[in-house]
């Protein structure tokens, strides 16, 4: 399958693609959440990215397939660019996305205060795309009007000041099941984390618009890259 193939099938059928092929995103550039040039190139023969396996549909691991395929996305300030990242002999193919950046928090009152990127019907954009969760969290609200809010967040700082013994102010650690807990209680509609794919994993998260709004999916891997699953996060099953 060549990249303008996977970019169509990714599109039209982004559940079935993620089921069968493995998904990288690229966070060689940090962007700000917006619309970006992106491109998906070819993998399939890229040594970083060795074969993958995926889940059987009934036996899920205990049969695993080979991977139909590997590609990967990257978020580039233009065109031109995807050369220099995937090199010369990459074979990829230029086009726009949503993008959606990483955000860091160092308190439970400044979750409320993290901007969000904004997800409507009326997007030109088809496709939304953001780094992999390696014990990050996305998380989704909707609105009235069926628009979606959406945000990536890093475990970092912890859920309340407090005071050390000489008075100074400090924030407790958080890994990233700790982070997910606590942005659950933010109020937020729909919370995906590190208890959902596990640790010593990580997940690509795609989003995708359809007539009647925007899906987000998260395709689940082990550390080697193996597809475990894919979930549907919004709306949520």
């Amino acid at each position: 399958m060549t990249p303008d193939q996977a970019l169509v099938e990714l599109n039209a059928s982004t559940r079935r693609f993620l089921t069968r092929n493995r998904l990288t995103i690229e966070d060689r550039n940090q962007f700000s959440s917006g619309s970006r040039s992106c491109s998906i190139a070819d993998f399939n023969d890229d040594a970083l990215y060795p074969a993958a396996t995926r889940a059987g549909r009934v036996l899920g691991r205990l049969r695993s397939h080979d991977a139909k395929g590997s590609f990967g996305i990257v978020a580039a300030p233009g065109g031109g660019s995807a050369t220099a990242l995937f090199g010369e002999s990459a074979t990829y193919t230029n086009f726009r996305a949503k993008w959606l950046e990483m955000s860091g928090w160092h308190s439970a009152d400044s979750i409320t205060k993290l901007g969000r990127l904004r997800l409507t019907r009326g997007d030109q954009e088809d496709l939304l795309f953001t780094i992999a969760l390696t014990g990050c969290a996305v998380v989704v609200d909707s609105a009235p009007n069926g628009d979606l809010l959406v945000l990536h967040v890093r475990p970092s700082g912890g859920t309340l000041d407090t005071v050390g013994l000489l008075g100074d102010t400090r924030f407790t650690e958080m890994d990233g099941r700790q982070t997910q807990t606590t942005l659950a209680k933010a109020g937020w509609n729909a919370v995906y984390g590190a208890k959902d794919y596990g640790r010593q994993r990580k997940a690509i998260v795609v989003g995708a618009k359809r007539a009647d709004g925007w899906r987000l999916y998260a395709q689940e891997q082990d550390e080697d890259g193996n597809i475990l699953k894919v979930k549907r996060i919004w709306p949520k099953e």
